[in-house]
């Protein structure tokens, strides 16, 4: 059930755009935040990806040792208070042992994400969740020329006023493999 919670909010996440806002109506409203972001209006994840960031590269050989053309996609989930305190972090559970060890998902960070100054982002009684790809700067394999990065952060689609009115319903992400037959 769990797994199946989280898998929900990952695609939710995975649905990602950049800036309009969407009303969902489904039991509670799932807003997806989509559009371009102006210097002025600060983008949330900012923050929590820097702080995320200092904290695998500090003292973290498993983040350092990493092959360069490896790149990790994870999704992190907030759930903030009445106040707007973020009051829980969620990461997949099943994040694969060179994950976490890269991330170092400790005590430390979890208390330093939580301190964080959010409040001025206004969510409150709501969960923030987005994917992030890391992706070394020297990796030579998975660049902008092959269109992935690209087509990663427009991966949400954009839906007409019609659409947007209706219930979403969010599916696990499906892996497709393919291939030429070969005669």
């Amino acid at each position: 059930m769990k797994r199946n919670l989280f898998l929900v909010l990952v695609m939710l996440l995975t649905l990602h755009a950049h800036g309009q806002e969407t009303k969902l109506s489904a039991v509670d409203s799932i807003r997806l935040k989509t559009g371009r972001k102006s210097v002025a209006n600060l983008d949330i994840r900012v923050p929590i990806i820097k702080t995320l960031t200092k904290h695998m590269m500090e003292n973290n050989d498993a983040f350092w040792n990493k092959p360069t053309d490896v790149p990790y996609l994870i999704a992190i989930a907030l759930s903030f208070d009445s106040s707007g305190t973020v009051e829980d972090i969620f990461f997949s559970e099943s994040l694969s042992a060179a994950k976490r060890q890269m991330l170092r998902l400790d005590s430390a960070l979890f208390t330093t994400l939580k301190a964080l100054d959010l409040h001025s982002f206004n969510h409150r009684d709501e969960v923030v969740m987005f994917p992030i790809l890391f992706l070394d700067y020297h990796a030579k394999q998975m660049t902008l020329e092959t269109g992935f990065i690209a087509d990663y952060v427009n991966l949400w689609p954009q839906m007409n006023i019609r659409a947007k009115s209706k219930k979403l319903i969010l599916l696990a992400p499906y892996y497709n493999r393919y291939g030429r037959e070969i005669n």
